[in-house]
């Protein structure tokens, strides 16, 4: 990450709305729709490949069918499913992806959980989407069976087991940011070096955009439904994904509004001056599930905790005018140059 540089924007990513004129790098250029969201892609190159958004479609169809609990038979649903002790055998993909929450389940103590899917359900943020709040009797009750602590994995993580059946994940939080690593290593495979690669706002870029050595560009709305001023980076051979509180909340007949980040702790929507914190790393699976634990965290823990991990983030604020202000992490400063 280089150059930073502000500019009025609404899209999440610049780089995908780029006109190809003449004389300019040649592109190949997907879109479609996976895990509720629609995913973009753009890969450098003069060779036009027929097949390769085939393959694409097949990958990402592939851990839909794993990871996602609004699919009754995919394997998450299964351990969902499955009654308290019962050994249970995981793909290669779950496998990596539960190792992976598992270390950001035990650096964040716990503010990134993917256990709390009964804490979502119970909030409307699920696959059931009920109108109720649930009262502080009914979470303190879901609270028992809640806890990534409570899955037990073998050495290797191939087999995973739950202290009680009522345990269930939602891989919300950090499946998106492993499809787009799962994109790249098949884009890199294919011995494409040039590319980018977005599902619902989790980005990770590779090489150039030219062979000028031009990085790409890749924009960060301000935390609102219709965000302006955003900001404007080049970047190269890193990921970005953004947590916030501005689109996915829903409101009780008061008008009361409630955010879709629930802490693992109190079962409550996260009520904090943090609107939105956007993470850069190196894998957009670590992007993806830092962004959450942050915002779950609220603003000072989560600032301390990126200087602590040395994590790049960039933080919105709300304002008492109603307004942002933003802050960096050490980190994002450092790579920033400032």
């Amino acid at each position: 990450m280089h150059l930073l540089r502000y500019f009025s924007i609404i899209a999440v990513i610049v780089v995908i709305g780029l006109c190809i004129r003449q004389g300019q790098p040649h592109y190949q250029t997907f879109k479609g729709n996976i895990f509720g969201t629609v995913y973009h892609i753009k890969v450098r190159t003069s060779q036009k490949d027929a097949s390769l958004h085939d393959k694409i479609k097949a990958e990402l169809a592939l851990i839909n069918a794993q990871m996602s609990v609004f699919e009754t038979d995919s394997e998450v649903s299964q351990i969902n499913k499955a009654p308290r002790n019962r050994r249970i055998n995981l793909s290669e993909n779950m496998s990596y992806l539960l190792r992976q929450a598992q270390t950001v389940y035990r650096q964040s103590e716990g503010a990134f959980d993917p256990t709390i899917s009964p804490l979502i359900d119970a909030w409307g943020f699920g696959p059931d989407k009920q109108a109720k709040i649930p009262t502080r009797k009914q979470i303190k009750k879901i609270l028992q069976y809640t806890g990534f602590n409570k899955l037990r994995f073998d050495k290797s993580y191939k087999t995973i087991r739950k202290d009680d059946e009522r345990i269930s994940l939602n891989l919300s939080a950090i499946a998106k940011g492993y499809g787009v690593d799962k994109i790249a290593e098949l884009l890199e495979y294919s011995g494409y070096r040039n590319y980018v690669v977005e599902i619902g706002g989790e980005i990770r870029v590779s090489g150039f955009r030219d062979d000028k050595g031009t990085m790409w560009t890749v924009g960060i709305s301000e935390p609102a439904e219709k965000g302006a001023n955003a900001m404007v980076l080049d970047m190269t051979n890193r990921s970005v994904a953004t947590s916030g509180d501005y689109r996915n909340y829903r409101t009780d007949e008061n008008g009361k509004r409630y955010s879709h980040t629930i802490s693992p702790q109190t079962g409550l929507p996260v009520y904090d001056k943090l609107a939105s914190v956007t993470v850069f790393t190196k894998h957009c699976i670590e992007a993806d599930a830092y962004a959450t634990a942050m915002m779950s965290m609220g603003y000072d823990k989560a600032l301390a905790f990126a200087d602590k991990h040395k994590i790049a983030a960039i933080f919105f604020i709300h304002t008492e005018e109603g307004g942002f202000t933003k802050a960096y992490s050490a980190s994002a400063r450092q790579q920033m140059g400032e």
